[in-house]
């Protein structure tokens, strides 16, 4: 007898079929200023179970099991926090953000002003570094220079104008204080020509301050260079000029001046060694 096939339909309202699991979700990050604040995740069924976990930075959880929990003692950093949810089924989890910003942050402070003898037509800046999670960022506002690395307080200039330079450092503090502003100027001036040796030809020296090397271009008088710090005191290098260079970068900072003997004449050129 040929076997015969029956389809059978059933309806089935089974729970687990029925409702929907709630997926985690941590609430929106936050920049706060003070050290309590309030999370903001969702809430899960009667069936779930949920609860926060600190993954980094440092506070004190008043009610893990909370989605809506207060947070205290939280730390000047960015502080993440995750949000997980177990349900019947799966198990889903998400994170949120706490920043804490200072209240009373440092001072935008661009450094020292400064006078650079060219070429090179570079300059260091020297500001003062930034405290986490305080973000500064370096802009041209007079004159002309490329900047290298605009959030870093030591960035590199290149390219700078003959004359005054002017640069911003810009600090922001946000959401405790508006934005702290400090200027540097950048004065460029062309390396001083010190004379022409016996044949005419012209003689220049200028310090390469990205390289801490004083260049010489033409013939000095041997044993006629030498270099002086600002109270007008030979100064010792422990080195000698090699193929039209001098290697400084032994001195500390300061302002120096150096000499030589041209055709009989005594000149100087005056430089600045930065930190």
């Amino acid at each position: 007898m040929r076997a015969q096939q029956f389809v059978i339909l059933f309806a089935c309202s089974c729970p687990f079929m029925a409702k929907a699991q709630t997926i985690a979700n941590a609430g929106p990050d936050q920049s706060i200023c003070l050290d309590t604040t309030t999370l903001q995740a969702n809430t899960p069924l009667p069936t779930e179970t949920g609860f926060w976990t600190l993954t980094s930075g440092s506070v004190t959880i008043t009610d893990a099991s909370d989605p809506t929990t207060t947070l205290s003692n939280i730390g000047h950093t960015q502080n993440v926090l995750t949000w997980t949810i177990i349900t019947p089924v799966d198990t889903t989890s998400d994170q949120v953000s706490i920043t804490r910003f200072w209240v009373d942050p440092a001072m935008a402070n661009a450094g020292p002003d400064q006078t650079i003898l060219g070429p090179p037509f570079t300059a260091v800046m020297m500001a003062t570094q930034p405290i986490f999670p305080q973000v500064c960022t370096w802009s041209l506002v007079q004159g002309s220079g490329t900047i290298s690395n605009p959030t870093h307080p030591y960035s590199l200039v290149t390219d700078l104008g003959v004359g005054m330079n002017v640069f911003q450092w810009t600090c922001d503090n946000s959401p405790c204080n508006p934005p702290g502003v400090d200027f540097v100027v950048i004065n460029m001036e062309l390396s001083t020509d010190i004379g022409v040796d016996a044949d005419h030809r012209p003689v220049a020296m200028w310090f390469d301050a990205t390289s801490s090397v004083l260049r010489i271009v033409g013939d000095v008088q041997a044993n006629s260079l030498s270099i002086l710090n600002a109270l007008g005191q030979r100064v010792d290098t422990q080195a000698r000029p090699s193929s039209g260079s001098l290697d400084l970068s032994g001195l500390p900072p300061g302002s120096y001046a150096a000499t030589a003997l041209i055709s009989g004449i005594r000149r100087t050129l005056r430089f600045v060694v930065g930190q």
